[in-house]
This record gives C-alpha cells, structure tokens and sequence, in this order.
C-alpha cells in the first residue's frame, strides 16, 4: 500500500535527521559508518517509514502514537519500539528506493553483541514489525506482522554483503511476504 508522504512531514523528517545525525554519529561508526550524508538519509527513511506506519493506522481510524521528534543524545536513546498501536508495539523498519533497487527489497538489523537490535532481546507476542521501502512520493508499506513469527519460521538469514555477515542480519521480502498479516 503506497502511502503518500505530505511535503510538511517529509520536510520534518529531513530536519530531524540532520538535527539527530550527531547524536546518532558513535552508533553508526561501531556499524562501520561514517558517510554523514548517508547517516542523514537512513535516519530519514526510517522516521518516513514511522510517518507512513502512523498515517496508515490513523486512515483505518485505529489509535496510534505519533513518531517521535524529540532529539535524544545518545545517553538517552532508548530504541524501544517506534509507534504504539493499542496493546501493539510497531517496531518500523525501512529501507531506502536506492537500497531496494540495488539488493532487493530487505531489511538489515544489527546483531552484534553490545550493539543488537532490540527485537533479538526481548521479543513479546505484543512486538510487531512494519516493512516500509521508500517509493517515489512517498512510502510503500508492505506489510506488519508479529515479531515472532520471524523467530519462529527462521527468517533471519545472512546479508548478502561480505562485511555485513556476522554483526547483521537480513529480512529479505521474498521470505517473509507469506507470514504477512494485515495491509
């Protein structure tokens, strides 16, 4: 489901990222990054994915948090979940047009110990995960499910570069697209 992204909201999204690229700046060099730039787009395309996840629950009429724009130093960041959607704890994962068209549509999370994705903690059957890939106007949601049906039907594999395996791991669109469970 394409969902369009307003210019206000894209022009949010962009303000907060260059604001919050700073703060953001140690996790990403412990990832192998460096590229400002490319540490601004991310952080935009993520919180753009929050802002489509947000609108499509706000167009079915269903409560939901706002993405958050507060800048947080690193200190205070907490990486829980992104949005809340009644007793649902969305956890918004987006990748780039860019990304998408070069390795396929897929997602990659951290894994290394110290510096893991939350959803390789403490996954509850309240976590839910939103697959979002930049489209051109906007956002294309393709789907949210329950974060443990991941687990439960080994969908983590290997990325597919080099330097990635090991600290990462993918979610590649053409396993999971089976276990979706709403859009």
């Amino acid at each position: 489901m394409i969902i369009k992204i307003s210019k206000t909201w894209k022009n949010k999204c962009l303000a907060f990222a260059s604001a919050c690229m700073e703060s953001n700046k140690h996790w990403y060099s412990k990832r192998n990054q460096t590229n400002e730039t490319k540490i601004i787009e991310d952080i935009y395309i993520g919180k753009m994915g929050e802002v489509a996840t947000y609108l499509y629950f706000k167009s079915l009429n269903l409560p939901c948090t706002a993405p958050d724009f507060e800048i947080y130093e690193a200190k205070q960041k907490s990486y829980s979940a992104d949005l809340r959607q009644e007793e649902k704890h969305v956890h918004v994962k987006s990748q780039s047009m860019a990304s998408s068209r070069r390795y396929g549509v897929s997602w990659i999370l951290q894994c290394r110990k110290g510096d893991s994705d939350k959803l390789f903690k403490n996954c509850t059957d309240k976590d839910y995960i939103s697959f979002c890939v930049e489209v051109e106007g906007g956002i294309d949601l393709l789907g949210i499910m329950p974060i443990q049906e991941l687990f439960k039907n080994n969908l983590f594999k290997e990325p597919k570069l080099e330097y990635f395996k090991g600290i990462k791991k993918a979610l590649y669109w053409n396993d999971i697209k089976k276990f979706i469970e709403f859009v």
